[in-house]
C-alpha cells in the first residue's frame, strides 16, 4: 500500500469512528470508487450520511470536525441529494491534503446502502428510496478561496493519474489576474496557479502535495 493510501485508510478509520460515535447517524457508508471497490492510490473519500429524523442540522459540520481539523470546508448545494446537503472538506497529511465529500440524505428519502463498505447502519432502510422532492436549482460555488484550492487538489489528482493537460484550468483561471504561460508543462502550470491563487492557509500543504505527485510520476 502506498503512503498516500495508508493516510487515506487512517482518515477513513477516523470517519467511521465519528459516525459510529454519533447517535444522530442512522446510517453511513462509502460511495464512489471506494464504495465500489475500484479505488486507486489517488481516490478521494465519498461518504453518504443518513441522519436520524430531525437531526439534520449541523450533522455534517459536526462529523467533519470530529474527524479532525478541516483545512478547507466547501458547501456545494448543487451537488446535494434531493432535500439534503453536500460538503467538501480537506484534511492535511504528509503527502498533502485528502478530500472528503460528504452527502447528507434525509431519512425520509433514503434507501439502504448498495456498497462494499458500510460504516454504520442503525435504521431499517427500504431497498427502494421513497419519492424525494424536486431538486432545487443552486448556483455553483465558484467564488471562494476554498473552491479554488479544492479544484487544485482535483487537478493534481488528474495529473497523477496521467492527464496531459489542465482539465480544470477555466475554473482556476477565474481566481487569477494572469494565467500561467501556455508553454509550461501541466504540473509546472499547476504550480504557477498555486503561486497566483487566493490567500489560504492550505497553500503550503497543496504545494507539498504537488511535490509528492511529481515524485510519484517519476
Amino acid at each position: 500500500m502506498s503512503e498516500r493510501a495508508e493516510e487515506r485508510s487512517r482518515l477513513l478509520d477516523a470517519i467511521e469512528a465519528a459516525c459510529r460515535n454519533d447517535p444522530r447517524v442512522a446510517g453511513a457508508w462509502l460511495i464512489g470508487s471506494l464504495g465500489g471497490g475500484t479505488e486507486d492510490d489517488w481516490s478521494d473519500l465519498d461518504v453518504w450520511v443518513v441522519p436520524q429524523e430531525g437531526c439534520e442540522d449541523t450533522l455534517l459540520k459536526d462529523l467533519s470536525e470530529a474527524v479532525g481539523e478541516p483545512r478547507l470546508r466547501l458547501p456545494a448545494p448543487q451537488n446535494a441529494p434531493a432535500g439534503g446537503e453536500f460538503l467538501t472538506t480537506a484534511y492535511d497529511a504528509p503527502t498533502g491534503p485528502h478530500l472528503v465529500d460528504w452527502y447528507l440524505q434525509p431519512l425520509a428519502y433514503a434507501a439502504g446502502p448498495r456498497t462494499e463498505r458500510t460504516l454504520v447502519l442503525r435504521a431499517d432502510l427500504p431497498e427502494i428510496a421513497p419519492p424525494a422532492p424536486p431538486r432545487q436549482r443552486h448556483a455553483t460555488a465558484l467564488h471562494s478561496a476554498d473552491a479554488f484550492w479544492a479544484t487544485m487538489l482535483l487537478q493534481s489528482k488528474a495529473l497523477a493519474r496521467g492527464a496531459d493537460r489542465l482539465e480544470f484550468e477555466d475554473a482556476l483561471a477565474r481566481f487569477v489576474e494572469t494565467a500561467p504561460a501556455p508553454g509550461d508543462k501541466p504540473l509546472e502550470r499547476l504550480r504557477a496557479f498555486s503561486a497566483l491563487g487566493p490567500p489560504h492557509a492550505i497553500r503550503p500543504a497543496v504545494e507539498r502535495h504537488l511535490d509528492y505527485v511529481e515524485k510519484a510520476l517519476g
